[in-house]
């Protein structure tokens, strides 16, 4: 078993093997994986996405989030006496510090967002954002693509931008650095409009970019929909920073005519775009984006609805273990029997008494009828395990009738007692079963029903009339 941290087998080990985990120079480069199918493949361009949505983590603010916790150890601000970080986030970094410093060793992160501050100004209030990226981020793209001639990624707290944008410019001076921001007066998770950078001068984010994209919310959906599809699981900003990148290829191609200036002397043009989180916490949000046109239709979507209760196997009997209960003579030294099936035996106290819910019509019943019966006349039904609308119509009628909330003569007599359920052919009989176990009834269902006992020539059903 290995005691030591080996990032080369992804295994963290020992006392800070936590840590370790979190730590991007212990651990593998963030993945940068090839989008194979695009519009620009055939002009020879190569696109790559950087996953920071694979960090541990699972977003890319874990990155700035670390950094601050270590230069404030490295500066003296945390002691190991530190107990409380304060963040004015609401957001992902917060959300990250507060795993880190847990496994620092912090015992409490308080996030405070003001009312009376703008949102771009609390956002970019994090001194060290940027320079995580220029110390992990802008390197490890570096290393995994060194030829690489345009970058593309959302502008939103510009931590990510900033410290890419100005490490790749330095080592890669030939390099065209995208800035994406969201269409005026939208809102795309993340990344924030340019009316609301515009009035930051204390950040060189502008000093990151050589040009600027917008991108609308259901644009932004759809790209990380498609990419979603395709077996990349990002998120609405990583739609966004793709789509920014494919505008730039389509302005540059307007403006001049070719794409030869960004070509490498392979001929190619190796693209890198920034993926920032991944899809899940925004899931409502592509359904109110995006038209139904984009999502595969839910079949029998009324079945949502009902039949939500529980099933066991062991809540099953044969008409033949129904039968031996139920004819069993009574008295002081011959109790019921507690018959085995194919699961076990039957698990309710012998002496208990033992009631049967009749489902079949109420003519069948009356004119034959087992001991201790009740009827509710659902009569003859299609399979409502195969039926979608049998199922719907049948189990709202048993649930009002003998669900939790009913109170009636019937559930009266059905209370406290041992319940058998019984149809013709078990469906329905399975079904009022799942209904009565939800109200706190300790009921069984009489598998193949009516049907099965008469082929079993057992009395009553199976003798003839």
């Amino acid at each position: 078993m290995p005691t030591v941290t080996s990032p080369s087998l992804n295994v963290y080990s020992g006392p800070n093997a936590l840590v370790d985990f979190y730590d991007p120079d212990k651990c593998p480069p963030a993945p940068l994986v090839e989008v194979p199918e695009h519009p620009w493949r055939e002009q020879g361009v190569r696109i790559y996405a950087k996953l920071m949505s694979a960090l541990p983590a699972a977003n890319v603010k874990s990155l700035p989030a670390l950094n601050m916790l270590l230069r404030a150890r490295e500066s003296g601000e945390l002691t190991p006496e530190t107990k409380t970080i304060i963040e004015y986030s609401s957001g992902s970094t917060v959300i990250s510090l507060g795993i880190l410093a847990n496994i620092m060793g912090i015992e409490t992160v308080k996030a405070y967002l003001s009312n009376k501050t703008s949102p771009a100004k609390l956002d970019l209030l994090r001194f060290f954002n940027w320079e995580s990226h220029i110390r992990w981020t802008a390197h490890q793209i570096l290393k995994q693509l060194p030829d690489i001639k345009v970058f593309a990624t959302c502008i939103g707290t510009s931590g990510t931008v900033t410290g890419c944008g100005l490490s790749l410019k330095r080592y890669k001076p030939d390099i065209t650095r995208v800035g994406v921001c969201t269409s005026p007066n939208d809102r795309i998770p993340g990344p924030r409009m340019y009316s609301l950078l515009e009035p930051v001068t204390w950040f060189p984010w502008r000093e990151a970019i050589d040009t600027m994209m917008e991108v609308s919310s259901p644009e932004a959906f759809e790209y990380s929909l498609h990419l979603c599809r395709n077996g990349l699981l990002v998120g609405p900003s990583s739609g966004m920073a793709m789509l920014g990148l494919f505008r730039f290829l389509e302005r540059t191609m307007k403006e001049k005519g070719t794409l030869d200036h960004l070509r490498n002397e392979d001929g190619e043009i190796p693209c890198v775009f920034i993926c920032c989180d991944g899809p899940f916490q925004y899931i409502s949000e592509y359904y109110d984006k995006l038209p139904e046109s984009h999502f595969h239709p839910i079949r029998n979507s009324e079945l949502l609805g009902v039949d939500s209760y529980s099933y066991n196997l062991d809540w099953e009997m044969t008409p033949a273990e129904a039968h031996s209960i139920l004819f069993w003579p009574k008295g002081p030294s011959n109790p019921s029997p507690r018959v085995p099936n194919d699961r076990g035996k039957m698990d309710f106290d012998s002496s208990s008494e033992v009631v049967v819910l009749d489902l079949r019509a109420e003519g069948d019943y009356k004119h034959m009828k087992l001991p201790n019966a009740f009827n509710l006349p659902i009569g003859r039904t299609q399979n409502p395990y195969t039926h979608p609308p049998t199922m719907v119509e049948i189990f709202k009628e048993i649930d009002g009738r003998v669900g939790l909330g009913a109170s009636n003569d019937l559930v009266r007599c059905l209370d406290g007692k041992v319940v058998f359920t019984l149809g013709y052919d078990g469906h329905i009989a399975r079904l009022a079963m799942s209904v009565l176990r939800n109200r706190g009834l300790e009921a069984y269902c009489i598998m193949g029903g009516v049907e099965e006992w008469e082929t079993l020539s057992l009395a009553p059903f199976g003798m003839s009339n």
